[in-house]
């Protein structure tokens, strides 16, 4: 609890009771907890009114007194989160420096989501679907977001002129921070309650001095030739390979889409005509839009295998392995090959296929702990559980479909590695990994 959170508490038991404000404002506060359990376990789109209201042992009449409409929850529970979100940095701001603050951010960040699955708190609404909500509520929420990775962003290039903070990207790191954290909302229940207290130490820690031991960023991939691997646009007479091509086509674009507006504000129409297309023609290739994300999803997990395979192929450390990945998808998710659909849209899977991809998903996350495992071994990597650092990675990676505001600031190939400093070297001044050399090409995916 920040804080606020203990202020606010204090304040309400100062209240009366029978205040009707006050016994309003509880229920609704109960109201917008229950709502974002809900919605992160199915899913805001998959949630119905009369869902939250049974769970409450209300009617949907009853309901309707506290919150407008669906929409209207949603956008409530949403708020809430960055509330806190805003409540928690305003925390760590109050420390002296700009290295204490980003680490008592981490702190508290991670300490809430590990109260929420010790079940001694209730959860926060994952921020997944903000943009299936009408522009209103989006534009709104987003700024609010983005305040809070500037935020970050200011107190990183502070710390940088202070000293206190190694030479990083202020906008890069924060971005890739809050998708680490944003991640762990996730992974963080797949752990037993009394592992999570050890994985937010290892996570700090992690944010503090990186994974990797020593070493010039971008080195290991110096001189890398792979060939041209991307899409082909060449004529082709063959109807197979003519009919894969149209699909592949579908899903980029869709997955643009969907990751820039969310699955219920996409329509079929405007994905048909971004590709000159009839919807007849789409209606050829996917049956519907459900099976449009689903097959987005399908080939986001394909393009993870294909470039760890080249990493495994082509590195000599696990450091080196782990770090050729995760750059060839920062590079893939951003080149004429992406973009990988953000797994955040999960929960608008229909239930029945989403135990599948997070299966799919939890496969290519410990192909990660596989070259983290390699690197401790070699000592490229530091001690530190696999299982935590490889969902590290996999959230960052994730994150990476959001920064097309930044990338228009440096080279792709520049960016690769950028963006993923803070993991391989943490933020303390004093760290061991040296980020001194140029970046160097990475081959064109």
């Amino acid at each position: 609890m920040t804080e606020v959170e203990k202020n606010k508490d204090k304040d309400q038991k100062a209240v009366s009771p029978f205040d009707r404000k006050v016994q309003w404002g509880q229920k609704r506060h109960l109201i917008l907890e229950q709502a974002a359990r809900i919605f992160n376990e199915k899913g805001a789109r998959a949630t119905t009114f009369t869902e939250i209201a049974q769970s409450l042992n209300l009617t949907k009449t009853s309901l309707y007194y506290y919150v407008k409409t669906k929409e209207d929850l949603i956008y409530q529970c949403y708020g809430m989160t960055l509330d806190v979100m805003t409540e928690m940095l305003d925390e760590a701001e109050s420390l002296p420096d700009a290295h204490s603050q980003v680490i008592r951010f981490v702190e508290l960040y991670l300490h809430n989501w590990q109260l929420v699955f010790e079940g001694k708190r209730a959860p926060l609404a994952i921020l997944t679907e903000i943009q299936t909500l009408s522009e209103g509520h989006r534009s709104e929420l987003g700024r609010r977001y983005i305040n809070i990775v500037d935020r970050i962003a200011g107190i990183i290039r502070e710390g940088r002129n202070d000293g206190c903070i190694r030479e990083l990207s202020g906008r890069a790191t924060a971005r890739a921070l809050m998708g680490m954290l944003g991640w762990s909302a996730v992974w963080f229940g797949l752990l037993k309650p009394q592992e999570i207290g050890l994985a937010v130490t290892q996570v700090v820690d992690v944010v503090r001095q990186g994974l990797a031991f020593g070493g010039p960023r971008g080195a290991v991939v110096k001189g890398l030739e792979l060939g041209q691997v991307a899409d082909a646009e060449t004529a082709s007479f063959d109807r197979e390979e003519v009919s894969q091509r149209k699909r592949d086509a579908f899903l980029k674009i869709g997955s643009t889409f969907f990751n820039d507006k969310g699955f219920k504000a996409t329509s079929l129409d405007e994905i048909a005509e971004a590709l000159n297309a009839t919807k007849g023609a789409f209606y050829y290739h996917i049956r519907n839009k459900d099976e449009l994300l689903l097959q987005c999803f399908d080939r986001t997990i394909r393009l993870f295998e294909e470039m760890q395979d080249r990493a495994n192929e082509t590195g000599k450390t696990g450091r080196d392995k782990l770090e050729r990945a995760a750059r060839y998808l920062f590079f893939t998710q951003n080149s004429e090959r992406g973009p990988l659909v953000n797994f955040r849209l999960l929960g608008s899977l229909p239930i029945e296929v989403r135990r599948k991809v997070i299966d799919d998903i939890r496969v290519v996350t410990e192909r990660f702990g596989d070259f983290i495992k390699e690197g401790q071994k070699d000592g490229s990597i530091k001690t530190i559980n696999p299982e935590y650092a490889q969902q590290l990675i996999t959230g960052a990676v994730n994150s990476a479909s959001e920064m097309t505001d930044w990338l228009g600031l440096m080279e792709l190939k520049r960016a690769s590695a950028v963006y993923f400093d803070l993991i391989l070297g943490g933020i303390a001044a004093s760290g061991s990994y040296d980020d001194s050399e140029e970046m160097v090409l990475l081959p064109n995916l």
